[in-house]
């Protein structure tokens, strides 16, 4: 069988790198002992250890509903009006 498209498979293979490298690497990266991925990498669980015991995690889940969950709600808020809005213009 005789290959007629080399060109798309290579194509194919830097697309999926370019897709699944960073999520790879993150994923990699998690288990750094450094807070911010820097390098040299020391494999280290304590992130993880951390998130499952939920040791001083009080913080970050203020920072989160505040960043998070009230725009979120804000923005439903506001396009549910914008619907019906328009569906009783109509």
């Amino acid at each position: 069988m005789k290959k007629r498209y080399p060109f798309i498979r290579a194509v194919m293979i830097v697309v999926y790198a370019f897709i699944f490298l960073p999520i790879f690497i993150v994923a990699l990266m998690s288990f750094n002992a450094s807070q911010y991925g820097t390098f040299p990498f020391v494999f280290s669980t304590k992130w993880y250890v951390r998130l499952f015991t939920g040791a001083s995690l009080g913080v970050f889940k203020r920072k989160r509903f505040l960043l998070e969950y009230i725009p979120q709600n804000m923005q439903s808020l506001y396009l549910s009006q914008c619907s019906i809005y328009i569906v009783f213009q109509q």
